[in-house]
C-alpha cells in the first residue's frame, strides 16, 4: 500500500520536480537522512543524540548554551537531549567552577563507545546511499555541497540547525 508521502513524491515527480534543485537536494537530505536515523535511533541515540557526541568528542569544555548554539540547537531541545543521554549513561554534566549553575556535559567512556558504533554504522549508509556514484562524482559532489552550504566568500556561519 502507497503512504501518503510516496503519493506526494510521485505526484512532485510527474510536476517536474526533478528540474528544481531545491527539490532535489531536499529529496537527496532526506533519503539520507532518514536512513541514518533508523540506524542511529537503533543504536538508542538517534541522529541529533550522535551529532551531540561527536561534538563532545574534542574534549573542548564548552557550556551546555555554547554547545547548543554550536549545533544550531535551541535551549530546550539541547537540555532535552543531554537529560536523555545523561540517563543513558553517555554524558555527565559537571558543574561549571566559574558559575556553578552552569553545566558543562562531557562524555563518558560508554558515550565514546556508542559514537563510535554509530559512527561506523552512519559511514555505511553514506556508502549504501552513493553507492551509484562513481569515486570521482562522489568527490565532486561533496566539493559542490561544501560550497553550497559553507560559502567561504561570505565568512558567516550558514545558521541554522545540523539536523
Amino acid at each position: 500500500m502507497e503512504t501518503e508521502q510516496q503519493h506526494v513524491c510521485a505526484a512532485a515527480q510527474g510536476c517536474g520536480e526533478r528540474d528544481n534543485l531545491n527539490w532535489l537536494l531536499h529529496r537527496a537530505a532526506q533519503r539520507m537522512g532518514a536512513a541514518m536515523e533508523r540506524h542511529a535511533v537503533e543504536a538508542g541515540v538517534g541522529i541529533r543524540g550522535h551529532l551531540v557526541l561527536t561534538a563532545l568528542l574534542d574534549g573542548h569544555q564548552q557550556t551546555q548554551l555554547a554547545l547548543g548554539n554550536r549545533l544550531g540547537l535551541d535551549k530546550t531541545t539541547m537540555t532535552s537531549t543531554l537529560d536523555r543521554m545523561e540517563q543513558q549513561g553517555l554524558i555527565v554534566r559537571r558543574p561549571d567552577p566559574s558559575d556553578r549553575r552552569v553545566r558543562i556535559p562531557e562524555l563518558t567512556e560508554k558515550g565514546r563507545q556508542v559514537q563510535a558504533a554509530v559512527r561506523l554504522e552512519l559511514e555505511l549508509v553514506e556508502r549504501a546511499v552513493l553507492e551509484g556514484l562513481s569515486t570521482e562524482e562522489e568527490a565532486v559532489l561533496r566539493r559542490v555541497l561544501l560550497r553550497l552550504a559553507v560559502p567561504e566568500e561570505s565568512g558567516a556561519s550558514p545558521g541554522g540547525s545540523c539536523v
